[in-house]
């Protein structure tokens, strides 16, 4: 009788995870995080829509700590692809779990805070006869998903067996 050992994923795999993690949630902060659209109720024509507007991540603070966490994540994961030292791997490791949770946590921020990160509305909607709602988008979504990979990469990372 053959005794199976436990699988686990390679280091590389979870390395490569956190990198497109990292990557994914930079990117999504070029995408939409937030839209509002007017509205305006007059007798003849019901409610009709004045207009729309989105904003991406890039025109709040929260945005851009996404980019650059991200953007680190990213690189160190594609820097301990092509390097393989113990000292790159737990740092890489490391970051990606500690930037991944941060990205998570600057997202959870951005949706709560949808008015900042929309910033000023432009004239047609910021009129007060013209109710405005104002939603999250999916680039918040995108990051946080990459925010997510890059930290279950960097857990992965840290329990894979060493590379060979």
């Amino acid at each position: 009788m053959s005794e199976q050992g436990t699988q686990s994923a390679t280091w590389s795999l979870a390395t490569a995870l956190t990198a497109v993690g990292g990557f994914l949630a930079a990117a999504g902060v070029i995408l939409p995080w937030a839209s509002a659209t007017g509205f305006r109720t007059t007798e003849i024509f019901g409610e009709e829509v004045v207009g729309t507007t989105s904003s991406n991540g890039l025109g709040d603070v929260i945005g851009l700590v996404t980019l650059l966490t991200g953007l680190a994540i990213g690189v160190l994961g594609v820097v301990a692809l092509l390097r393989t030292g113990e000292a790159v791997r737990r740092a890489a490791g490391i970051a990606a779990i500690v930037g991944g949770i941060a990205i998570l946590a600057a997202c959870v921020l951005g949706a709560v805070r949808v008015d900042a990160v929309l910033g000023e509305l432009p004239p047609a909607l910021a009129d007060p006869r013209v109710a405005v709602g104002t939603s999250v988008a999916a680039g918040l979504f995108v990051s946080a998903a990459g925010g997510a990979i890059a930290a279950a990469g960097g857990l992965i990372a840290r329990r894979a067996p060493a590379p060979s």
